[in-house]
Parts: C-alpha cells; sequence; structure tokens
C-alpha cells in the first residue's frame, strides 16, 4: 500500500518590526522548529512545502495579514493538507478569528499542529484544549492593551507628550515637542487673524492668499503629505488644540504640559470664548433615502426658509447620524442654540413633512373650483380653461415628481411662508406667482391681500422613538409611501423567487450572497406572502402610522391568512382601501 503524502505549511508571525533585519530572525527560528517537527514525522508522509508564510511586524488581533490571507488561499485550492505553526498565538490571538480559521480548516479537511504545543484539530479533545489555550492569549493581549492605556493616561497627566502627529509648530525631539521658529509664527499669525476677524472663512482666505499652508510631514517610504492650504475643520482643530498653550489633553480633562507654549493663556482663553460664542449650529443637511435631490445651491431641505413656529421663530435643516445612517429634521433656531434637551420648540422629520407640503400643493392643484378663488378669475373661456388646466398638470406633476431638480423652486414660487402651530399647519399660498404659473391674470381688485393661507390640520404621533406627523381627520390620508417597507416587501419577494427557482437552496446561501445576518433574511422572507390588496395599500401609503417595517419583522408568526393578516396588521376585514 502507497504511503499517502501530507504537504505542510509552516506559518511564522512576529508582532513587531524589530529584529527582523538580521540575518537569522525569530521567524527563522520558528520556521527552523517547525521544518525539524515536519521532518521527524517524515514516515508519516509528512512532507514541508516550500511556499513560505511569514507576517512580520503584524498583530495576531487582526485577520488582514499578507501572509495568512496566502496561506488560506491556497488552502482552499486544495495545495496543503496540514497547516504547522510554532505557537499557537502564532496563528491567531482573537477566539473569533480563530473559529473563522478553523472552519475553513475544516472545510478542507485540513490539519492543525502547534509544535510546542502539540495538538491537532482533527481530535475533539485538541479542539477544546485549543480553545482554552487561546482564551487565555486573548485575554493576555486585551490585559497588555489595558495597561498600555492606562500607561498613556499616566504619562498624559503628568504632561507628557505620548506621540501621533506632531502639530503645525513643534517638532518632535527625543520623544519630546519642540518649538520650531518658523511654523510657530504661522500658528501666531492664525490665532491672531482670527482674534481680529472673528470669522474662520474669512481667516481662511487671508490665508490662502498669504501662501500659508498646512504642516508638511515625510513619511518613513519617503511620500509627502501636507503643505496644502488649510481646510476650515483643519483651523478650527487648530484653534481648539490646546497644546499651542502649553496644556496636554486627555479624555476632556486638560494638564499643563512638559512643552513650551506658543501663544499665550490669555490669548488661549479668549479664543475658546469666541470659538464657543460662534459654534456652527446648522449643518449641511443630507439626503436620505427616498428625499428630493440636491439643488444648485447643494441643499437637499426643499422648505429651508419657510418654516417658522407661532413665535416668528425659524426652522432650520439639520441632521443626525444613528449607526451609520442620517436623518434629517427641521429644528427651530432657540433649540438648535440652546442645546437642552428640556429647550422648548420644534423639531420635526424633513421627509415626512416635505413630501406633505408637496402633497397638500399638489390637492390644491387638483381642485379647480378652489384656485378659481385664490386667483380669482370669473367666467372664464374655454380656451382659458384648457390652458389653465394643461398648465396646473404639468405644475402638478413636476410637484410629484421627486427626481426633478425644480421640485424647490416650484415650491418656493407658490408658498411664501409656512407657519407651524400646535395642530394646525398654514401654508400662505403666493397668488400672483400661482396666476403667473397656470397663466391666467390675476383679478387684483377681488382681494385685500397677496396671500391665500391656507390651514391644514395636523399631529404629531409616535412611532418607537420616530414622530410621525399625520395630516387630517383620516390617518391614511397622511401616512403616504414608506421607502423602508416597499424595500423590504420588494426584497422578500426577490428572495422567494430566488429560493423558488434554484438561484440559491437555502437563506442561509441567500444571506451569504448578500453578507447579512442568517436572521434578517428569515425575517424578511415571510413578507413576500402579504395580502395582495395590503400590499396595494402600503405602495400607495395608505397602511396605518404603525405599520412599519421594523414591526414586521418582529411579528412572529405573520399569519398565514389574509383576513387574519388584516386584522392584525390594523385594516380590519375589509380590504385596505
Amino acid at each position: 500500500m502507497s504511503k499517502v503524502t501530507l504537504r505542510c505549511a509552516i506559518y511564522t508571525r512576529k508582532s513587531t518590526e524589530e529584529g527582523l533585519e538580521q540575518e537569522f530572525n525569530s521567524l527563522d527560528a520558528q520556521r527552523e522548529s517547525c521544518a525539524a517537527d515536519v521532518m521527524s514525522q517524515a514516515g508519516q508522509g509528512w512532507k514541508e512545502i516550500r511556499t513560505r508564510y511569514d507576517d512580520g511586524g503584524i498583530s495576531g488581533g487582526t485577520m488582514d495579514r499578507p501572509a495568512l490571507q496566502d496561506l488560506l488561499q491556497d488552502i482552499k485550492a486544495g495545495k496543503v493538507d496540514v497547516v504547522v505553526v510554532y505557537k499557537i498565538d502564532r496563528l491567531t490571538r482573537s477566539l473569533m478569528d480563530f473559529a473563522k480559521i478553523v472552519e475553513v480548516f475544516d472545510a478542507y479537511k485540513v490539519s492543525f499542529v502547534s509544535v510546542t504545543q502539540q495538538f491537532n484539530t482533527l481530535s475533539s479533545m485538541g479542539r477544546l484544549t485549543l480553545n482554552v489555550l487561546l482564551s487565555f492569549a486573548q485575554f493576555e493581549r486585551e490585559v497588555t492593551a489595558e495597561r498600555i492605556r492606562d500607561k498613556i493616561a499616566a504619562s498624559k497627566r503628568k504632561g507628557m507628550w505620548m506621540g501621533g502627529a506632531v502639530p503645525l509648530g513643534f517638532v518632535a525631539k527625543d520623544k519630546k515637542l519642540t518649538i520650531n521658529p518658523v511654523e510657530a509664527e504661522t500658528v501666531r499669525k492664525i490665532f491672531s487673524l482670527y482674534l481680529d476677524l472673528g470669522s474662520v472663512q474669512r481667516m481662511k482666505e487671508h490665508l490662502d492668499q498669504a501662501g500659508d499652508f498646512t504642516k508638511r510631514r515625510v513619511r518613513k517610504d519617503g511620500t509627502a503629505t501636507g503643505g496644502k492650504p488649510f481646510t476650515r475643520g483643519r483651523l478650527y482643530w487648530l484653534l481648539s488644540n490646546p497644546v499651542y498653550a502649553g496644556l496636554v489633553s486627555h479624555k476632556g480633562a486638560i494638564t499643563d504640559g512638559q512643552h513650551d507654549a506658543i501663544i499665550d493663556r490669555g490669548t488661549w482663553d479668549t479664543t475658546q470664548a469666541m470659538l464657543a460664542g460662534r459654534a456652527p449650529f446648522e449643518r449641511q443637511p443630507i439626503v436620505e433615502r427616498g428625499a428630493p435631490p440636491k439643488d444648485q445651491n447643494g441643499s437637499a431641505s426643499i422648505l429651508a426658509g419657510l418654516l417658522y413656529d407661532e413665535t416668528g421663530d425659524r426652522l432650520s435643516p439639520s441632521h443626525a447620524i444613528k449607526k451609520g445612517i442620517r436623518y434629517r429634521y427641521y429644528i427651530s433656531q432657540r433649540l438648535m442654540q440652546a442645546r437642552r434637551k428640556d429647550a422648548s420648540g420644534w423639531r420635526l422629520p424633513a421627509q415626512p413633512l416635505e413630501v406633505l407640503v408637496v402633497a397638500e400643493l399638489a390637492s390644491l392643484l387638483d381642485d379647480y373650483r378652489k384656485l378659481q378663488r385664490m386667483i380669482g378669475t370669473e367666467k372664464p373661456t374655454i380656451q382659458e380653461v384648457e390652458s389653465m388646466t394643461a398648465k396646473t398638470k404639468l405644475l402638478r406633476d413636476s410637484l410629484l415628481d421627486r427626481s426633478s431638480l425644480g421640485i424647490k423652486a416650484d415650491i418656493r414660487s407658490l408658498v411664501a411662508r409656512i407657519t407651524l402651530e400646535p395642530g394646525k399647519l398654514t401654508l400662505a399660498i403666493d397668488r400672483k406667482n400661482l396666476a403667473a404659473a397656470l397663466g391666467v391674470k390675476l383679478n387684483d381688485s377681488y382681494f385685500s391681500n397677496e396671500h391665500h393661507l391656507h390651514e391644514v390640520v395636523f399631529a404629531l404621533r409616535r412611532r418607537g422613538v420616530e414622530a410621525k406627523l399625520v395630516l387630517g381627520a383620516a390617518e391614511a390620508r397622511a401616512t403616504l409611501v414608506d421607502p423602508i417597507l416597499v424595500d423590504a416587501i420588494s426584497q422578500g419577494h426577490n428572495w422567494v423567487k430566488q429560493l423558488s427557482t434554484g438561484l440559491a437552496k437555502s437563506a442561509a446561501e441567500i444571506a451569504a450572497g448578500a453578507e447579512i445576518d442568517d436572521g434578517e433574511v428569515t425575517r424578511v422572507l415571510p413578507l413576500a406572502f402579504l395580502a395582495p390588496d395590503i400590499v396595494e395599500a402600503i405602495l400607495a401609503g395608505r397602511q396605518p402610522v404603525t405599520l412599519t417595517a421594523r414591526y414586521l419583522k418582529r411579528l412572529k408568526p405573520i399569519p398565514a391568512s389574509w383576513s387574519e393578516q388584516r386584522r392584525v396588521l390594523g385594516f380590519g376585514a375589509a380590504h385596505p382601501r
């Protein structure tokens, strides 16, 4: 019987680059020990393969290692039977990463051997012992990281500089900051300009004209960074950096540093007071899914500048970020400037408010009699009626086309002001502009003022942590289309089609292809079996306010009976028409 040959790949790793330049280094020592062990098993068919898998200067806490990735690729290509390491923590120090690596080993029938610990992952006892040892390796790594963090904190409390990018105005010498006279003059100039001008934007313009640039740095590989005009963000960071006043900051605590100051303490305190008084409250709004496109000015907030509350305070666009998702809002100026949770003011979700205003304007354009009363046209000719009807349709379609860049201009032309009061939204329609848009002549003698005030009753209702706007008496009328819910239902139908046609064999395969959790697939798939009339209502935006994608995913189980679905989901026994 012929002997089976086991191809052995030796993997070595060292966390730091120290000593790697030596002719015989730590990686060579690990390889020599592993090669000797492979040689001792030659009688069992073990044979070392020539490819070297060496990772020098890379931590075991990451999977992003070139040699490790090459090794895993060769395993998947069927080129390796046994992986040999000097010690288990050379492969990885992370228990989670180790589990991923072992899955690859098991899938391709590859054994794992540690020379100094003599373990083989094909045995259950070896697998258990490996997990225990790796847990201690991970514990050691975490304790080491804690010790380093504590050392950094203690050193900064003593005013020591603990490394990192050297700030403009300084050079690092013997692990200490010393002043660079040329760069220090630029720093003093920046602080002086800000105190004189009181504006970072104007200061930036002066610096650009004078040809002042950021600090130029040269990396170890010879590439250079910096030496570019200052950005506003960089200038704000520089003005608020306590290092220039001879201070050191760590987690909000500021202590006296061991380096010399470039500016005096009085200049520093005055600058911080000015920055605090001029902090920017409005941020550029960012479009979330389903929001209108940005116009030529870069703004997606189509109601910006039109919204006011009952006290005359303007509502400005803002946004918040949660778990990587951006949510736009319109917020009262006094609420933004107060920056306190107990301050009074409006904070409304932007997209629903914008959609509802647009829908209300479209509804007005659909009502010919109301338009006639608003403009004051009396006994129009047939030609005037036909022309007005055609232009009304064009204007209405333009408003409802959320992909149109002109939607903001259309709204601003028709609406002079939007006033928010508890329970009421008032649109001040510009009669003159409306008449011009519809191609008819305004009857000036018919009105005592230039604006028609159109009032809409609304309510704010909570849906989880989100505030939902509901206009009018009928809740279904104001719910409108929920793009997240529609996308979830569409995804469910798509995945069911993949399963039925054989494009995917299981939910796990779908999850792997979409790079999401298996549970998300199992939560979305049932949405494909909602009653057709329920789906039709959701597509038209007639679902109850509480019916969201999150609610449906958490509903276990979704009833199979369509009539039961209507009852549970808030549509009643009848079709949701």
